[in-house]
């Protein structure tokens, strides 16, 4: 849906200056421009409901914050017909009832409302790193010392390692182990280790030939036919008619006798942004508006017939409307002059001129491009990796500990 703006909102409209207080009274408060208000329920009251705003303009931005953390201000929520209504996101009534919270509100003349621009969030809520928030992370059971590491679909989890053995990465597209650190003094010579049945890892293939280059494009289309010649303009507009000839006027009758169809009309209303009169004066009556300390207000009348009129305001308003009507002579008779002869017919307009030659034609496309060139060839597969050493002598034989977990799922926060 498109909003119309009659006065868009620019930001140096809005006044960054310390913030007035207002003091609800009857549920509504009046401001005077946009900037920063804080708001005390009337009375100090634990708790009061604001239902209108009034003083607003189309694009007028406000921000509203409580006065007191302990009296709960409730913006009201009603998106009926109604000037200076509240209307929030989520359609229901919303609560400022910490200090530390604020709404910003801005006033649409389409439908005369503040609209709540945003309603504070409670945020996001807590959880683990393995919970059902985390759909690529599996069930882990937690220990000290343990690494999270990507094997390459899912995140999956390093058990420790034997003391003294360290974190060992096998490069891109392997998982990393823990490795027997090398060096150090060198201990006492116990009986020979068993020779390692493992063996070293294969080397990675070689990459991929690169593709052929792409053939070259097609000529170019031939050049489409002539577009054909526009159609000749309309003719010119006829000429205008001579003017009309006036005899004589006639004498002026005589004033007629004093009417007496005047009257006057009192119509008090009460909380209403429009009220409709039938005031049966048979006529259109002059209309004044006074709200309640007899003060002139805003207003505009349309004149649903002779009989009966609509007011409408800019606000809610209280007060009294006045109509009245005066007395007018009867019209005397018409003079008997006679009406001139008509005046002669003016002549044809010029045929208007013939409209210009129609563009030509678009150009043919070009040519369909030429067959993509064939792929190349394969890059011969990497050599064989050596064989891993054979396990170090020392007090106990070890064999190389390969750690590896997989958890299913994708990464997702």
């Amino acid at each position: 849906m498109t909003i119309p703006f009659e006065n868009p909102f620019r930001i140096s409209d809005f006044r960054f200056t310390e913030a007035d207080q207002l003091t609800i009274t009857s549920g509504r408060i009046r401001v005077d421009g946009g900037r920063v208000y804080r708001v005390e329920t009337e009375a100090a009251a634990a708790s009061d409901d604001l239902s209108y705003i009034y003083g607003g303009q189309d694009g007028m931005v406000v921000c509203l914050v409580a006065y007191n953390d302990a009296h709960t201000v409730v913006l009201k929520h009603d998106d009926t017909a109604g000037a200076g209504k509240i209307v929030t996101p989520t359609a229901t009534d919303y609560s400022l009832d910490d200090n530390n919270k604020l709404v910003w509100l801005m006033y649409l003349s389409f439908d005369n409302h503040w609209h709540m621009l945003a309603a504070p969030s409670s945020g996001g809520t807590s959880h683990t790193l393995d919970s059902a928030t985390h759909t690529d992370v599996g069930s882990i059971t937690e220990a000290q010392g343990q690494l999270l590491y990507y094997n390459g679909s899912n995140w999956s989890a390093l058990d420790p390692g034997t003391s003294g053995y360290f974190l060992k990465t096998r490069g891109t597209g392997a998982d990393p182990m823990w490795d027997v650190a090398a060096g150090g003094a060198t201990g006492q010579t116990g009986p020979t280790g068993a020779a390692s049945t493992v063996a070293g890892p294969t080397g990675q293939t070689g990459p991929t030939g690169p593709t052929g280059s792409a053939g070259a494009a097609g000529a170019a289309g031939t050049t489409g036919p002539t577009g054909r010649t526009g159609s000749t303009g309309t003719t010119g507009p006829t000429g205008h008619t001579g003017p009309t000839g006036r005899g004589p006027t006639g004498p002026t009758g005589a004033a007629g006798a004093p009417a007496s169809d005047s009257g006057y009309l009192a119509t008090g209303f009460t909380d209403q942004t429009s009220v409709v009169v039938a005031h049966s004066f048979g006529k259109r009556p002059v209309v004044n508006v006074i709200d309640s300390s007899g003060n002139g207000v805003d207003f505009a009348v349309v004149h649903d017939s002779v009989d009966q009129i609509t007011v409408t305001f800019n606000e809610t308003l209280t007060g009294t409307i006045i109509c009245a009507v005066g007395g007018y002579g009867h019209t005397g008779p018409t003079g008997a002059g006679t009406t001139g002869t008509t005046g002669q017919t003016g002549s044809t307009g010029v045929t208007g001129p013939t409209g210009p030659t129609g563009a030509a034609g678009a150009a043919g496309s070009a040519g369909s491009t030429g067959p993509t060139g064939p792929t190349g060839t394969t890059g011969s597969t990497g050599t064989t990796g050596v064989t891993g050493p054979t396990g170090p002598t020392g007090s106990t034989s070890l064999n190389r500990d390969v750690v590896t977990a997989t958890v299913s799922g994708t990464t997702s926060e």
